[in-house]
């Protein structure tokens, strides 16, 4: 099993819609059993993934002393080739007064049960802000994707993304970065171009280089709770591929890292 992360400190930069759409792509066309685990107060994965949801949410997994085999038997079978989600709730408003030990020591063991059930691959949705929703999910996973806006704000963000990894590495240094995702780029905006040009030439190795465009059927199918892939219009068809190719990529890159 293999557990991904995808971050960024800013909000909007679409870290939701990667989530839900690789999750969408990974399940239906490389027949992966992909468990979602929405950090994010803001519950939006959980929204969008609504009819995927399974009895249990986050605060449960997370902040409540209880044994973990209990939670064994909510991943079927049936969900061998397709989503469970787990939601975010109320409870991880407070996650901060918790004590960081035991919420990971929770979250490895609960993980350790999902590996068990068969589950292939974990994407976390983690909120907006350094807190302890984002860095135990940081401190538990092989690897972590980072939506980024083409603004030129995004430079300076960049630079401390990579100061939190290489404090994250200090207790995880199995923490791989699998890249920079450029998203919601409008390739008609000369400030976009101009700005993902900068960010390659500036991070050569880090861009992933299958960017997602700024496309208005990525937000639809979030907001009428469908997979991208099942939209008829043709207009949807860019914004398909691009989510096709970026789970290729990322299933690719994850067996490069496994076979080193």
């Amino acid at each position: 099993m293999k557990t991904i992360t995808v971050s960024n400190q800013k909000g909007g930069v679409g870290k939701t819609a990667t989530v839900v759409n690789l999750a969408g792509y990974l399940s239906r066309e490389h027949n992966q059993s992909v468990l979602v685990m929405d950090l994010d107060t803001q519950g939006n994965a959980s929204w969008s993934l609504s009819e995927n949801l399974l009895d249990i949410t986050a605060g449960d997994v997370l902040l409540k002393d209880c044994d973990v085999s209990q939670f064994g038997s909510l991943i079927s079978k049936d969900s061998r080739s397709g989503i469970s989600v787990i939601e975010a709730d109320a409870s991880l408003a407070d996650i901060d007064s918790y004590d960081i030990k035991a919420i990971v020591t929770r979250l490895n063991a609960f993980l350790s049960l999902m590996a068990d059930t068969g589950i292939d691959i974990v994407l976390f949705d983690t909120p907006p802000s350094l807190g302890k929703a984002l860095t135990s999910a940081l401190l538990v996973s092989d690897y972590v994707i980072c939506p980024i806006e083409l603004e030129a704000y995004s430079l300076q963000g960049v630079g401390k993304l990579q100061s939190v990894i290489s404090n994250i590495r200090r207790y995880n240094a199995n923490l791989k970065v699998l890249g920079l995702l450029p998203s919601m780029v409008d390739n008609r905006n000369k400030r976009h171009r101009d700005q993902l040009g900068t960010i390659v030439k500036a991070y050569p190795d880090l861009v992933i280089q299958h960017p997602i465009g700024l496309r208005s059927s990525v937000a639809d199918a979030l907001s009428d709770k469908v997979f991208l892939g099942d939209i008829k219009k043709s207009s949807a068809k860019k914004a398909k591929q691009e989510f096709s190719d970026l789970a290729s990529w990322v299933m690719d890159s994850i067996s490069d890292f496994k076979k080193e």
